[in-house]
């Protein structure tokens, strides 16, 4: 089962590993990224980052799409990750494209996503440019819900509301 899908240019770091992973109880973290799959040494990195008890697998998009019914509904507790907005866009229209239809994506985190000069901030950890906007934007259109929460601890903000500029409280926070 998909507890967690989250994007974060930092992919596994102490947020992640003290703060997530503990929270949900992960089994597994499971990478989304073509260039980490097809690079031994990112991998090894990325596995020394994780306690042992904790499952690493990395696969290109269109292996995680092809296998996405069957993360979906295995009894693992999935912890996914993913380097960019572009990356997820890419992989949802895989997701899209399958036939029979898939199982939809579950929320989305955006954890941290990287400053850059064609970028403008939208959460204190999230800069954004046009085109991942634009991808966002689809994204929410097709009703995946798509929020901003540092820490399980941190209340969730709506990313949806933050870019029509209304209230930032995320459906299904508890935080009063």
């Amino acid at each position: 089962m998909i507890k967690s899908l989250r994007i974060d240019s930092r992919l596994i770091h102490g947020q992640i590993v003290e703060g997530w992973l503990k929270f949900i109880m992960a089994d597994e973290v499971l990478i989304i990224d073509d260039f980490i799959r097809e690079s031994p040494f990112e991998k090894k990195i990325l596995r020394f980052a994780l306690p042992p008890e904790i499952d690493l697998e990395v696969l290109s998009i269109t292996e995680a799409a092809a296998r996405w019914t069957e993360i979906s509904a295995s009894s693992k507790r999935f912890f996914i990750l993913l380097q960019s907005v572009d990356m997820l866009s890419r992989f949802y229209g895989c997701l899209l494209g399958s036939r029979p239809p898939l199982p939809p994506l579950p929320p989305v985190n955006l954890g941290l996503i990287n400053f850059m000069d064609s970028k403008t901030l939208l959460t204190k950890a999230v800069y954004l440019d046009e085109r991942e906007r634009e991808q966002i934007k689809v994204l929410i259109e097709s009703d995946v819900e798509i929020y901003a929460q540092a820490l399980p601890s941190n209340e969730k903000i709506s990313i949806a509301a933050l870019l029509e500029g209304g209230n930032v409280k995320a459906p299904g926070n508890t935080d009063e």
